[in-house]
């Protein structure tokens, strides 16, 4: 018996950046990303992700500059997505086998199902915040977000008719919420020894939804 397996695979990536800032107080930093994989075909191969986030730093405003109780503040919120394609070369190819024998020959049988639509897993990702800072010895931050995944590349089950039990498709997505805070307090800061405190906390909810039946 002769056996062989071969497999490749490729990923190409352009990428782009533009920031900008103006008087020290308004940030906006903008991308965009074109990712090219060989797990899909041709005219899936593509997948193209934005993001841009934008900030605003406040405790640079005249009027918080002689605010002695707050040190820094920061607003800033953010816009992206991400995409996936880990999942190995060829998934969307129908692939034969010739490791099996018919009457003495050689034969072969069907390996995997086709899916000619199969194409990159999004991540759309939302976020906005705030930095706080009073008298240079409490820091607050807070975040709240969003993340939705779609198209999530998954292993279908099949029909029995089929003769396979499963087959790649992009199929449901992922509702991600939540809200996260950090708090940093130094109740002690001489010139030899300073005494730093942190704590966090998450709010998170995630939702599987938009499944086949």
């Amino acid at each position: 018996a002769v056996n062989g397996f071969n497999d490749q695979s490729a990923l190409l990536s352009f990428i782009s950046q533009a920031n900008y800032s103006y008087a020290d107080k308004y940030f906006v930093t903008a991308s965009f990303r074109v990712d090219g994989s060989t797990a899909f075909q041709k005219d899936k191969r593509y997948g193209n992700f934005p993001a841009v986030s934008a900030a605003w730093l406040a405790s640079n405003e005249e009027f918080l500059k002689n605010n002695h109780a707050i040190t820094s503040l920061k607003i800033r919120a953010g816009y992206g997505v991400t995409g996936t394609q880990d999942i190995g070369a060829s998934r969307y190819l129908g692939l034969y086998s010739l490791s099996t024998q018919y009457n003495n020959q050689s034969a072969a049988t069907p390996l995997q199902l086709s899916s000619p639509g199969l194409t990159w897993e999004s991540k759309y990702q939302t976020n906005a915040g705030v930095d706080l800072s009073f008298y240079n010895r409490i820091n607050l931050s807070v975040d709240i977000y969003q993340n939705i995944t779609k198209n999530l590349l998954l292993q279908v089950s099949q029909p029995l008719s089929v003769g396979f039990e499963t087959r790649w498709e992009n199929s449901g997505e992922i509702k991600n919420n939540g809200v996260e805070i950090a708090l940093g307090v130094t109740p002690v800061r001489t010139k030899n020894f300073e005494w730093n405190l942190d704590f966090n906390i998450n709010f998170n909810t995630n939702k599987l939804q938009n499944l086949p039946a």
